[in-house]
């Protein structure tokens, strides 16, 4: 099957904030980079943050290390046309570009993350390294619930708010629908962040390996200048009214009602 335009791919997440292409890379690049990211995991490197969690292992570094010649795949997995189109065109505003990168090795059964947005605006571009189903705690998405998010944290910025306060964690009177992102090792999920989404459970036995990348996203304000103007702005004091306590939860553990499908 034919990759997709970048194109339409922007127009897919402009509507829906998340799309899915299932084996994107060919199974030969993939095991290339599985190898590779072996190796990263096992590696002392400077600039490599290693957090073991309870359900495995996770990575955190700039993007420059792609340029080390042991992560050659990794680096062009991101560098593809497809990715630097889409990353370019979703959001003309946007400054950075693929700066960080997060490698994820889970072999313990653990229920991964919690449903939320994430504080900090990004487009994130997800490769599978290992076969990731339902079972392997498939990465899940309310398609569509970026725009009342990013259209939340934009109101709270405007009034002065700081998005330390923004509510990213859904109420339990927020209902909505996670779909789950399955497919084998090489497919590639393109989400932007402001939508609700989460990791499933990883089950007994199963495991779950990926590499994601991020290219921070800009909005109106976002910038700098309207941030500082927006402190002084009389209507920063309707913040508790736009945001009433008890609506959200700020970085707790508060559950929704949630129909997965």
């Amino acid at each position: 099957m034919a990759a997709p335009s970048a194109e339409a791919v922007v127009g897919e997440l402009n509507e829906r904030g998340a799309i899915c292409l299932p084996s994107f890379f060919d199974a030969p690049f993939v095991e290339d980079m599985r190898g590779e990211a072996i190796t990263l995991l096992s590696s002392q490197i400077s600039g490599v943050k290693k957090n073991e969690l309870s359900s495995g292992t996770r990575l955190r570094f700039d993007s420059k290390v792609f340029r080390d010649p042991r992560f050659t795949h990794l680096g062009q997995a991101f560098a593809v046309s497809l990715v630097r189109e889409v990353a370019a065109g979703y959001n003309p505003k946007s400054k950075a570009s693929l700066d960080t990168a997060t490698i994820t090795y889970d072999k313990k059964p653990y229920k991964i993350t919690d449903v939320h947005f994430d504080i900090e605006r990004s487009l994130k571009f997800m490769i599978y390294l290992s076969d990731v189903y339902k079972e392997n705690a498939a990465f899940r998405y309310c398609l569509g619930s970026h725009r009342e998010n990013t259209k939340l944290r934009n109101r709270l910025l405007l009034l002065g708010g700081s998005l330390w306060n923004l509510p990213t964690i859904p109420d339990a009177s927020e209902d909505f629908i996670l779909t789950d992102m399955e497919g084998p090792r090489g497919t590639l999920i393109i989400f932007d962040t402001d939508g609700f989404h989460s990791a499933g459970s990883l089950e007994q036995g199963k495991e779950r390996l990926l590499i994601r990348a991020r290219t921070l996203l800009s909005g109106w304000y976002d910038d700098h200048f309207l941030r500082y103007v927006a402190r002084l702005n009389p209507l920063q004091f309707l913040v508790p009214l736009i945001v009433p306590a008890g609506r959200r939860t700020t970085g707790g553990r508060a559950m929704a009602r949630i129909e997965v499908h």
